[in-house]
């Protein structure tokens, strides 16, 4: 059964990168002002100097969409959030710390001009904090280092006695003034406080206390949640817990209503399947009440409050449901679907105070995510507009086609799930299948945007793939029996049969090869593939990430071992070693035919490395099908360092190639990237017309560009053969096609850009300052280049003196492309030739150029003319 629609992308575009799948840009933490003009939020962006991801504080105008960055640097910046009067954001940071690390601080940043400046220079990190006054901030923080910890460091030990809390300082809520910078603390309990939620005057609050340092490993002594009004005693929340876990806690903006998100279980203890519900507690008595929402399969995301109701999205398999509740003083709450203005999934949405702007984040399996501003009247999205344009080169390539699928899976019940399709699909052809299979279990795929290093979807389906993403029993978003089915002894008797069968009946509808078949997956999606490979002789190729073989050493050696492994598999190891044993693949590892490539971080205590070690030995001493083990250093459950992501998908590619797509590897030469070899190579697959740089239009040679912060800008600097296209007089010699045109004025740059604009139809113009600031230090051939040293003022003029005295004359401008890119692709920004930009009304040549020195460039030193050039910038 195929439902719903299919989704497209236009155009044949350029190939999805290893790149596209671990760099891509993020969003989050939308927070909008209290007048409702504006929204910060935080860009998460890869820094390539840093070889990281780097978050920093966004703001966007919300009627204009124009946004502007508020944070710079190698440090992130997270957790913003408005003062009361809307004239300063605090946020998060570690940023300006010496010595010992101490954690992330409070930082503020006033909005009517100036730097940030830090609030709280603890010896703690700040765990969290909240607004409660124009002037005062609550924060949550743990005591300063007491004696034990201080001779722990004194003496260098690194011991740690587990699930002890003997020594440990405790976690209190303390009040700042944000005008003195006075810290006095407002609790005064032992034990530590894990999360808290005040009401914005500060008047009411809820602490949530861990109880058990062990309640991860076992969920034996949930935490306290404790309810404190300004004159009165704390109040015990939650204090009988039928089967319900609170874990959220939400005042309206008045401060007058609390709500509580529950998670709840078909089990007293365990909460692994659960559904999400809410709870009001009654302020005035501390009184728990369940609030209906009238949707069985809960909520999918948490509610977003006004003092009149509230939003929500609700689960329903890969389209959750965006929904609005009204407060009725006479019965339950009301609820409306909300209709929005897309095709797709409404990821997360909030509501600005009033109720009549949302914020919301929108994507399909075929369009990467963007973040949108929209009016809501009554149950209706109006006036959407897009505020943020995450990986703007991603426009320019075609995603897969996908659809969402429904078969019949274990027992015959139904199985929702995404199939994509493979590029250039002909209808009649079969093709080779990838089945990606979530973690969790008790997680899902959605149709939305979800590639990334771990399941990297594009990078399958250009190679001539179907994927199959299965939500098969035990993953959530289909209510409670759906999700707990699995559970009490019956994990992975439902989940394989599901899967199996979504193969089966895509090969039945003459989709799919079924002598090319192969499964991948991470965690728990690692713990299925495996247990397939088990099953199954059928799959060519398969790769495990962080999953386990042996439950009985998951037991004793996973962060949350006792808890998920008595729940799922019915008892302990203790009580029942048989049916460990029997539910273990480790023990049947020997009967596997499957190439396997094997993935873990040493780090992990999710699913501790020591699975990874078992599942390769057991393949490689006792199977006779080919196994690979990639070990990640320092890393945990997820994979954080771009190199070790990088290497993930990469390996992965190359173990599909030999196995799967019988294409084999791509065996790299060993090319040094940037070397000047690599920029041979890679100078084949830019554009040309017969040798020279650039694309034909209407029989003339124009640049080629690339997508620079937002902008499309040109890859090279524009070349003699290009500028000659537009001025006919102008020297091309031959051989010289390549080489920027020097010896331009800014009024020929401006010219040029006014005639290309009219021969192409689209707008170009010179860079602006801004644009390209960041990447004009001084650097690759400059005069420092050709000295092999740094000069100085003194020295640069003297080897300046000296070129210029040559009889022959000397040029030391070089072809375009000889010197490393930036990170979008675009060469010499560093150097070669001063580069005319705008800079308000004035045009400058600004930059490193080969006659000037590093030193000189800094301090404004003008490049003469025949040092001058120029790059253009396509606007959409």
């Amino acid at each position: 059964m195929i439902v719903l629609c299919m989704w497209f992308l236009s155009g044949e575009g350029s190939l999805w990168t290893v790149n596209d799948m671990i760099q891509a840009e993020s969003a989050s933490s939308f927070a909008i002002s209290h007048d409702e003009t504006r929204a910060v939020y935080v860009k998460s962006a890869f820094d390539s100097e840093k070889n990281a991801f780097v978050d920093h504080l966004f703001v966007v105008d919300l009627a204009s969409g124009q946004t502007h960055q508020l944070t710079r640097g190698e440090i992130s910046c997270t957790a913003p959030s408005w003062s009361l009067d809307d004239r300063q954001i605090a946020f998060l940071s570690a940023r300006e710390q010496s010595g010992e690390p101490n954690g992330p601080q409070l930082w503020i940043l006033p909005l009517q001009g100036g730097e940030p400046w830090p609030l709280t220079t603890e010896k703690r990190a700040i765990q969290n904090y909240q607004w409660t006054g124009p002037s005062r901030v609550f924060l949550l923080k743990q005591e300063d280092i007491g004696f034990h910890e201080t001779q722990q460091k004194e003496n260098k030990d690194q011991g740690k006695a587990i699930d002890d809390l003997t020594h440990e300082a405790p976690v209190r809520i303390y009040t700042l003034d944000t005008e003195t910078k006075k810290i006095a603390r407002i609790t005064s309990n032992t034990d530590r406080i894990e999360s808290f939620a005040a009401s914005n005057d500060g008047a009411t609050m809820v602490t949530v206390h861990e109880q058990s340092a062990s309640f991860e490993y076992d969920q034996a002594k949930p935490p306290q949640i404790m309810l404190h009004r300004q004159g009165q005693d704390p109040v015990v929340l939650f204090e009988r817990r039928d089967k319900i876990l609170p874990f959220s806690y939400f005042f309206t903006p008045n401060g007058k209503r609390l709500f509580v998100q529950v998670e709840r279980s078909d089990d007293s203890r365990y909460f692994f399947a659960t559904v999400s519900e809410l709870y009001e507690v009654d302020l005035a008595t501390g009184i728990e009440m369940p609030v209906s929402i009238d949707w069985d399969r809960g909520l999918f995301r948490s509610p977003s409050f006004t003092d009149q109701g509230f939003i929500t999205l609700l689960a329903d398999g890969v389209h959750p449901k965006l929904a609005r509740y009204d407060f009725d003083k006479k019965g339950p709450l009301l609820r409306k679907m909300i209709e929005t203005p897309h095709q797709g999934q409404i990821q997360a949405a909030i509501v600005a105070p009033s109720g009549l702007n949302v914020i919301y984040a929108h994507s399909s399996a075929s369009l990467p995510t963007q973040w949108y501003t929209a009016s809501l009247k009554k149950s209706k999205l109006y006036d959407a507009r897009s505020i943020t344009d995450l990986n703007p080169s991603f426009n320019d390539k075609q995603a897969a086609q996908t659809e969402v699928v429904r078969w019949q899976g274990h027992k015959d019940e139904w199985i929702e799930g995404m199939l994509y399709y493979p590029a250039g699909y002909e209808l009649g052809k079969r093709y080779p299948l990838v089945v990606m299979i979530h973690g969790g279990p008790a997680s899902l795929d959605l149709d939305a945007w979800s590639d990334r290093w771990a399941y990297p979807h594009q990078l399958y389906t250009q190679r001539g793939a179907f994927i199959l993403k299965p939500n098969y029993h035990g993953s959530s978003g289909y209510g409670l029996a759906f999700a707990s089915s699995i559970a009490h002894g019956s994990y992975y008797d439902w989940e394989v049969p599901d899967i199996e069968a979504g193969v089966d009946w895509l090969i039945s509808k003459g989709l799919v090869d079924e002598g090319h078949l192969g499964v991948m997956g991470w965690s728990n999606g690692a713990i299925l593939t495996t247990a397939i490979t088990v099953h199954s002789q059928r799959y060519l190729a398969a790769s495990a990430g962080a999953g386990d073989v042996d439950w009985a050493s998951d037991w004793g050696n996973c962060a949350f071992g006792a808890s998920f492994d008595n729940y799922y598999f019915g008892g302990t190891p203790i009580d029942s070693p048989d049916n460990y044993r029997l539910k273990s693949p480790f023990y049947r590892l020997n009967e596997v035919t499957t190439p396997t490539l094997i993935f873990h971080g040493d780090q992990d205590t999710a699913v501790p490395t020591q699975q990874g070690w078992l599942h390769f030995r057991g393949l490689q001493q006792t199977s006779k099908t080919p196994v690979r083990f990639v070990l990640f250093p320092g890393e945990p459950h997820g994979l954080q360092q771009n190199g070790h992501r990088k290497r993930k998908v990469e390996e992965e590619l190359a173990w599909f190639d030999t196995y799967l797509f019988k294409t084999g590897p791509d065996r790299s030469p060993p090319i040094k990237e940037n070397t000047p070899l690599d920029l041979i190579v890679k100078s084949q697959s830019f554009e040309q017309v017969n040798g020279a740089y650039g694309k034909l239009e209407k029989g003339l040679l124009i640049p080629e560009t690339v997508t620079h912060d937002r902008v499309q800008i040109g890859r090279f600097e524009i070349t003699k053969r290009q500028f000659a296209a537009f001025d006919s007089d102008y020297s091309c010699p031959a051989g010289e096609e390549n080489m920027p045109a020097n010896d331009i004025t800014a009024a020929e740059a401006t010219a040029y850009c006014a005639w290309l604009s009219e021969l192409t139809s689209q707008h170009y113009r010179l860079p602006k300052h801004d644009e390209v600031q960041a990447y004009q230090e001084p650097g690759g051939n400059i005069l420092d280049y050709w000295a092999g040293y740094a000069l100085n003022p003194e020295d640069a003029r003297s080897l300046q003196d000296h070129l210029a005295k040559q009889p022959q004359g000397v040029s030391l401008i070089k072809p375009v492309g000889q010197f490393k890119p930036n990170a979008d692709g675009a060469f010499d920004l560093d150097g070669n030739l001063a580069e005319w930009v705008t800079d308000g009304s004035a045009t400058k040549a600004m930059g490193g150029c080969a006659i000037l020195a590093a030193s000189e460039s800094k301090h404004g030193i003008q490049a003469p003319l025949s040092y001058c050039g120029f790059r253009v910038v396509m606007e959409p």
